[in-house]
């Protein structure tokens, strides 16, 4: 059988209706989640929630080759108006389904390269390769209404794109930025205790234990430990003055020093 005379789906609505059984598949998951959260303790345990994960990837794989062959269509393949054929132009077989949902793996290993690669003449994914399927356009859209899908396909793209650059790029940076700034807080802590000390005895000192002993002594210390390497954390005295110098937990070890006394 020839293929059906319908013009092979865009990138854009491809993308779109992958989101949408994406987000459908994800809701399920976080629902059982946040029913496990609210679930006694003895039953929110992280090898459960693993066994859940494994599940709801288990169905997301069943779910796609279920609605991809046999004439079906997805939720999202509904949405856009999109179906999977096999390259004759028949109905995909389950066995084809399948093959091709175990694909979306193969497609998203480098950089979702296989993906993209429906961007090209054939419009052909790497994984309509392994099944030996195409995606057709059962819905004509118009002029209008491909231009909406492909601004809501690039809109989606950018939020996409500057989730992982904040979730791989700026976070970690953020996290370590907000790290070193609360060490050097820390260590403008203990200075204060000095200035404090030396207010009490006329003197200062070397040792931390004695500068943590009045109230708020634990906290401080808490927050010592999880900002600084206690192993490098030194205090040099002298009649009339102090150093103070520790390295932070930071990915550089950053060194950080304050002497005093403050004028």
């Amino acid at each position: 059988m020839d293929e059906p005379a319908l013009e092979r789906a865009r990138f854009s609505d491809r993308f779109l209706a992958y989101f949408a059984d994406v987000f459908l598949i994800m809701a399920g998951f976080y629902a059982t989640i946040f029913a496990l959260a609210a679930a006694p303790p003895s039953a929110a345990t992280p090898s459960i929630a693993r066994l859940l994960l494994l599940l709801w990837s288990l169905l997301f794989i069943i779910y796609h080759a279920w609605f991809d062959s046999g004439g079906r269509r997805t939720l999202g393949k509904a949405l856009l108006g999109i179906k999977v054929f096999s390259v004759e132009g028949e109905a995909p077989t389950f066995g084809q389904g399948l093959g091709r949902s175990f694909g979306y793996m193969l497609s998203g290993l480098p950089l979702n390269l296989g993906f993209f690669w429906a961007l090209t003449g054939e419009r052909r994914a790497w994984h309509d390769k392994l099944a030996g399927t195409i995606v057709l356009e059962t819905r004509p859209k118009g002029r209008f209404g491909r231009i909406m899908s492909l601004c809501a396909a690039w809109g989606l793209g950018a939020v996409f794109t500057l989730a992982w650059l904040w979730t791989f790029i700026g976070a970690p940076r953020f996290a370590q930025m907000k790290l070193l700034a609360s060490a050097r807080i820390a260590v403008d802590s203990l200075a204060r205790l000095e200035e404090s000390h030396h207010k009490a005895t006329g003197g200062y000192t070397p040792d931390v234990s004695v500068l943590l002993q009045g109230p708020g002594s634990e906290e401080l210390l808490r927050e010592l430990a999880q900002v600084l390497d206690p192993e490098s954390l030194r205090i040099e005295v002298g009649a009339a003055a102090y150093a103070i110098e520790a390295r932070a937990l930071d990915e550089r070890k950053t060194l950080i020093r304050l002497s005093g006394p403050r004028r």
